[in-house]
C-alpha cells in the first residue's frame, strides 16, 4: 500500500514539474546560482550564517540575486540602495506581503489586514475604512472610553504594581475592545481576549514558518487538493480547525455589537460608527452589502488581534490627572 501511495505522489510530482522544467527558469529572472532540476537551489541554502553566502553571491551576481526552491522564487536584495529603490520608490510594483498556501488559502490568515496582499481588491478599501474611522476628529468620540479604561488601569497599578506587565497587557486589550466593539472587559480571563491570544500563539508558532520549518503544501501547492482521508493530509485538518478559530475570533464580538445595536444599548465605537442605524436596518432586512460587513468585521478583528500582542513601554507619570484625562493631552511633554 505504501509503495502505491509513493508511486502516485512521484507521478504527480513528475506531471506537476514537467512543463516548468522545460522552460528556462532564468529567462526573466535576476542572476544567481544555477538551479538543479525540480529541487532548484535547495543545496545552495544553509541554516548557518546564510547571510555570508548571500554576501558572496552579491559579489558575483550583483545586488539582486535570484534562487529557486522547488517552485518558489527567492530574490535577495544585498544593498540598502537597491531595497529602497525597489521596495519604497517602486513599492507599488515590487512590494507585497508573502502569500502562502497554508496560511493564506487554507487557514484564511489573509483576511487579517496585516497579512492581506497589497494587490487584494479589499486592501485599499479596508485601509481607507480604518483611516477614516480612526481620524483625529473621530478619535474624540472614543475619548470617554479611553479615559475610563485608563482610570481602571491606574487603579489596578496602584493595587498590584508588581504585576505591571500583566496590567499593561490587559489595559491595551481592554482599551481596544472598548474602542472597536464598545465592549467592557471586566475580568482577567475574558473569553474574547483569550481567543485572540490563542490565535496569536497559533499564528506565531504553527501557521507561519518557524525555525526554518515550512509546510510541504507551501512547496507543493497542489497538495491542498488531496482528500482528508489521504495519508499525510493532517495539515488540512489543522488548517480547518485554525481557520474556524479565526472565524470565531472575528465573528463573536462583531455579532455582539450588532445585537446591542438592535436592542439600542450599543456604545459608540469603531463598529457602530461604520454600521449606521440605516445600514443596520438593511442588515436586518437581508439587503446589506455583504462585502461592506465583511470589511468592518475583519478590520475590527485586525485591531483586536494586534492589541493583544502589544505591551507598550509606558513612562511613569506622577500626575494622574494628566494621564487619565485627554482634555489635558496638549500639556503633556511626550
Amino acid at each position: 500500500m505504501l509503495q502505491v501511495i509513493v508511486s502516485i505522489l512521484v507521478a504527480i510530482c513528475l506531471v506537476h514539474w514537467r512543463i516548468p522544467c522545460r522552460a528556462n527558469p532564468k529567462e526573466h529572472s535576476p542572476p544567481g546560482p544555477r538551479p538543479r532540476p525540480i529541487i532548484g537551489n535547495l543545496f545552495d541554502l544553509t541554516l548557518k550564517e546564510f547571510w555570508l553566502r548571500v554576501a558572496s553571491w552579491a559579489q558575483e551576481y550583483g545586488n539582486v540575486i535570484h534562487l529557486r526552491l522547488f517552485n518558489q522564487d527567492l530574490v535577495f536584495l544585498s544593498s540598502i540602495e537597491t531595497a529602497v529603490d525597489l521596495l519604497e520608490k517602486r513599492g507599488a510594483v515590487y512590494a507585497d506581503r508573502l502569500q502562502t498556501t497554508m496560511a493564506s488559502e487554507l487557514c484564511g490568515v489573509s483576511k487579517i489586514i496585516a497579512f492581506t496582499s497589497y494587490n487584494h481588491p479589499n486592501y485599499q478599501r479596508e485601509r481607507r475604512m480604518m483611516h477614516h474611522a480612526l481620524a483625529p476628529a473621530k478619535m474624540q468620540t472614543y475619548h470617554p472610553l479611553m479615559t475610563d479604561e485608563t482610570s481602571k488601569f491606574l487603579k489596578t497599578m496602584l493595587d498590584s504594581p508588581e504585576n505591571y506587565v500583566h496590567n499593561i497587557k490587559r489595559f491595551t486589550g481592554s482599551q481596544i475592545m472598548s474602542i472597536v466593539y464598545g465592549y467592557e472587559v471586566t475580568k482577567d480571563d475574558e473569553p474574547y481576549l483569550k481567543t485572540a491570544e490563542e490565535i496569536l500563539f497559533v499564528l506565531s508558532n504553527h501557521i507561519m514558518p518557524v525555525d526554518n520549518n515550512v509546510w510541504l503544501v507551501d512547496i507543493f501547492p497542489w497538495l491542498k487538493h488531496i482528500p482528508l482521508w489521504f495519508p499525510g493530509s493532517g495539515f488540512k485538518s489543522k488548517a480547518g480547525a485554525w481557520r474556524e478559530k479565526m472565524e470565531q475570533c472575528a465573528n463573536e464580538p462583531f455579532e455582539w455589537v450588532k445585537e446591542r445595536m438592535r436592542s439600542g444599548t450599543a456604545t459608540p465605537c469603531y463598529c457602530t460608527g461604520l454600521l449606521t442605524e440605516g445600514e443596520q436596518d438593511a442588515y436586518d432586512a437581508g439587503m446589506a452589502d455583504p462585502q461592506h460587513e465583511r470589511s468592518i468585521r475583519w478590520t475590527a478583528n485586525s485591531f483586536y488581534i494586534a492589541s493583544v500582542d502589544t505591551v507598550p513601554a509606558a513612562d511613569v507619570c506622577t500626575n494622574r490627572t494628566l494621564l487619565a484625562d485627554y482634555r489635558y493631552s496638549r500639556r503633556l511633554s511626550y
